[in-house]
């Protein structure tokens, strides 16, 4: 059964200007006070009795408790009685002018409008000149007004104030290391809908400032316990994760929504993000653990970039990725020729082996993986980096080079990579042999066959018993382009 609402309570305040307003006073209350109403009212008319003092009758309905509302009905002579103090009205007004500004709760008083001047404006007692009423002046649209009135005096408001929301994470999230990346991030689908021309320029300009936000994160190395190292390397790669995150939604709207952009520009992006794990030849002594966070960091990105062009089917830039040439920085300069394929982010990282084993109290083939796994940001799974770091191995294998997929541990030997899967269309083949640098059907074939014939290569983990899958397992070569 619905509860029914609480009942209240409201006392009105009038001057007797003439017969016909004394009347609508009436029919106000009779409204208020009957069905579709149900409010108590309180009236001279019909609770002022002979013997009554009519000044501690006003009084004390102005400050009695039980009184929800005052509702004070304002014509011309409300007005004048009120602003001159005279008659009842006078005492009302001395009564409730005070209540009005020393009272915190002012809604307890009601201005009703029902008289307006030659301006078309209410007739109002100075002190409520200020004041929100409601206007009763035209019949035309006392219903309407009736309405308002009984919303406020139930506290039911026609237009209530919505459920208070979470405020917006990045707010919180925001500090001097992502702010400005963040900020440009909020514009890029603006720039894909409306300004496709800037987009080149404006993901240059967003990598730039995410490497340099990278850059910002140091490792300040309290001593040369392994432990205590680790540690610290674990806590800036940590303070790299709400740039990672923002690197993902950059991604993640590109290949959605672009087909224009240079892909030359991410490639540059990946030389600079490489550049990061490289000492720099001003530098004197130094040791691997300076640069580990670095390598764990581009061995994370370089995945996820590949991950979400996968997931996005962007084929165009996994081809870029797989088989473009890294000039990268090395300590004595950029290698000329550039580096073959993307192997320069296969980063095996040790220096926080000891101190995250010990953390969690167990043994991981490879702490860097188990962490990576770990790490999958909101909205993903797992998947997202285990199909990737595959998919990186496979390619080597077309390759006849080595790609050590760190997390395949971490993935359902039975399940398909589904966009390998989508290889039995002719027009997916197509589309994916670029990446695996084919030039055709009888070539891809042949190649899974000499991948098959070399069993030994895909070892993974001493005393694992699970091998790194290998590509001519993954991929049946009779099932290969076989449908439209």
């Amino acid at each position: 059964m619905e509860q029914e609402p609480a009942r209240k309570k409201v006392f009105i305040s009038y001057s007797w200007s003439g017969q016909q307003h004394e009347d609508w006073v009436l029919m106000l209350a009779h409204r208020l006070n009957g069905e579709g109403g149900g409010v108590h009212v309180v009236l001279d008319k019909w609770d002022l009795k002979e013997g009554n003092d009519k000044y501690v009758f006003m009084e004390q309905m102005v400050h009695a408790d039980d009184i929800d509302r005052v509702l004070m009905i304002c014509d011309r002579k409300y007005a004048e009685k009120a602003d001159g103090r005279k008659g009842g009205v006078g005492t009302e007004t001395t009564i409730i002018s005070s209540n009005v500004y020393e009272n915190a709760k002012q809604e307890k008083f009601i201005p009703i409008a029902t008289e307006l001047d030659e301006n078309n404006q209410p007739y109002l007692p100075h002190y409520l000149k200020s004041r929100i009423y409601i206007d009763m002046s035209s019949d035309d649209q006392f219903e309407e007004s009736f309405e308002k009135l009984l919303r406020n005096i139930y506290d039911r408001p026609a237009h209530a104030r919505p459920k208070l929301g979470s405020p917006p994470k990045h707010i919180f999230e925001d500090t001097p290391l992502t702010y400005k990346i963040t900020s440009m991030l909020r514009g890029l689908q603006g720039i894909i809908d409306k300004n496709p021309g800037r987009l080149n320029s404006f993901s240059s300009e967003f990598l730039e400032a995410l490497i340099e936000s990278l850059r910002s994160i140091e490792v300040r190395f309290s001593g040369t316990d392994p432990e205590k190292t680790g540690e610290e390397i674990l806590e800036a790669i940590q303070k790299s994760t709400p740039l990672r995150d923002e690197y993902i939604a950059f991604l993640n709207k590109l290949t959605k929504n672009s087909e224009s952009f240079d892909m030359d520009i991410l490639t540059g992006f990946l030389e600079n993000l490489h550049s990061l794990t490289e000492a720099d030849s001003s530098l004197g002594g130094w040791r691997e653990r300076d640069f580990a966070h670095f390598q764990f960091i581009a061995n994370e990105f370089f995945l996820y970039t590949v991950g979400i062009s996968m997931q996005n089917e962007s084929h165009g830039l996994l081809d870029q990725i797989f088989n473009s040439r890294y000039f990268v920085k090395r300590r004595y300069g950029v290698d000329q020729l550039g580096e073959p394929y993307y192997l320069v982010f296969d980063y095996r990282v040790k220096a926080f082996d000891d101190y995250y084993n010990k953390q969690n109290g167990k043994s991981f083939y490879s702490p860097q993986a188990d962490l990576l796994v770990k790490r999958i940001p909101t909205g993903y799974t797992k998947l997202i980096v285990t199909e990737a770091d595959l998919l990186c191995s496979f390619i080597t294998q077309f390759k006849d080079s080595y790609w050590f997929p760190q997390t395949y541990i971490y993935r359902d030997e039975r399940s398909v990579i589904p966009y390998l899967s989508k290889l039995a269309s002719k027009k997916n083949f197509e589309k994916v042999k670029k990446i695996f640098e084919i030039e055709n059907l009888e070539e891809f074939k042949a190649k899974l066959a000499h991948i098959a014939s070399q069993p030994n290569d895909f070892r993974g983990y001493p005393h694992s018993f699970s091998n790194i899958p290998s590509v001519s397992h993954m991929l049946d070569a009779s099932k290969i382009a076989i449908f439209r």
